[in-house]
């Protein structure tokens, strides 16, 4: 099982996002379009990077009615024209990072959050969870961040 730890992020984690409407399973076609917006616009990003944060309960939703946030991380601050925006990820977070297939260590990433809140009573700022895949040495890493009250 991955381990959690609480981080203290001093230089901040910048994405380039947009919000997104649809079935979470959607979620990489929003992605594609920020990375597509990036392109266009010459601001560089690591192709291999997706940020998702998940703002709704799944259930009692329908697919259309579920809202997201879709993008990549970007190496610096950039201003961005609407319908995109800046994301900024600095200070003291609990985070976990776990490698392989998607499907196979996304539910034991979760569950290792799960057991250091409880183990440590760990008080986070909001359900917002913020997860981030990058591609390194040609496999999947894949990192969930919480926000811990301070």
């Amino acid at each position: 099982m991955p381990n959690a730890e609480i981080i203290n992020i001093t230089d901040p984690i910048y994405c380039i996002c947009k919000i997104f409407t649809g079935a979470y399973t959607l979620t990489d076609s929003c992605i594609s379009l920020v990375r597509e917006y990036l392109d266009g616009a010459g601001i560089s990003h690591n192709p291999g990077t997706g940020v998702c944060i998940l703002l709704d309960n799944p259930l009692g939703k329908t697919g259309e009615e579920l809202r997201s946030i879709c993008g990549v991380v970007v190496p610096a601050k950039f201003e961005v024209p609407e319908p995109y925006f800046l994301m900024e990820l600095s200070g003291k977070y609990l985070r976990t990072r776990s490698q392989g297939p998607l499907p196979e260590i996304r539910l034991p990433a979760y569950q290792s959050l799960l057991n250091y809140i409880i183990d440590e009573q760990v008080v986070t700022e909001n359900g917002e969870k913020i997860e981030i895949t990058r591609m390194s040495e040609g496999k999947s890493v894949y990192e969930i961040y919480l926000r811990v009250k301070e």
